[in-house]
């Protein structure tokens, strides 16, 4: 659960990021249609000055921001989400029925791990008896 809490905060992150520089992005093209309101919508996202150049430079560093943050969800991602996505197609499998994440409690979980692994010694067992004869 507690990686998963991290990978929504971690995704939400890139996704704020991502409207910044899009709302950002947005508010220079008003400038440059002379639209003046466009530098009251770069306050708005921290971005006070009124310097092309420094308006420029701001929206890039939020681009940079935004490339952190998503080689940081990337990294968490693969890690551990991806490992529980894994294991559960492993265990759907072996079951060979779906499962409910959203409303399966821990102690279901471990007895149908533990179903899995009796199932897979009794496999075992079966199969080194069929090798001996």
């Amino acid at each position: 659960k507690q990686s998963w809490e991290n990978f929504l905060r971690n995704f939400r992150n890139v996704v704020k990021i991502q409207n910044e520089i899009t709302s950002c992005k947005a508010a220079f093209e008003m400038i440059q249609l002379f639209d003046d309101r466009g530098y009251e919508h770069l306050k708005r996202f921290g971005i006070s000055s009124e310097n092309i150049d420094a308006i420029k430079s701001a929206i890039s560093a939020k681009e940079t921001k935004l490339e952190f943050a998503e080689n940081k969800l990337r990294k968490k991602d693969e890690g551990e989400a991806f490992k529980f996505y894994k294991v559960l197609v492993s265990v759907k499998n072996a079951i060979k029925r779906d499962i409910d994440t959203e409303n399966t409690c821990l102690a279901e979980w471990v007895e149908i791990l533990a179903g899995i692994t009796e199932q897979n010694k009794a496999e075992r067992e079966a199969l080194n008896k069929h090798k001996r004869r």
